[in-house]
């Protein structure tokens, strides 16, 4: 033969990425997720800030919790 084995994305076997918060992920990849969601949340409050001229929407934003 000598061919490589194809990768079928479609498989079934093999699960395609979530963000689903499961009971079962460990906490090490809970924290990193709320950290990845935290900062976007802080970049869109800076973008914001920049686009409106002032810091309050920022501050509003960096201020709520999501997880």
């Amino acid at each position: 033969g000598g061919k490589e084995p194809k990768l079928n994305i479609h498989d079934h076997k093999i699960a395609p990425p979530t963000l689903t918060l499961n009971p079962s992920s460990s906490p090490k990849t809970l924290s990193k997720l709320k950290s990845t969601l935290n900062q976007g949340v802080i970049q869109a409050g800076l973008r914001e800030s920049k686009i409106r001229g002032s810091l309050s929407s920022r501050v509003t934003l960096e201020g709520k919790s999501f997880l």
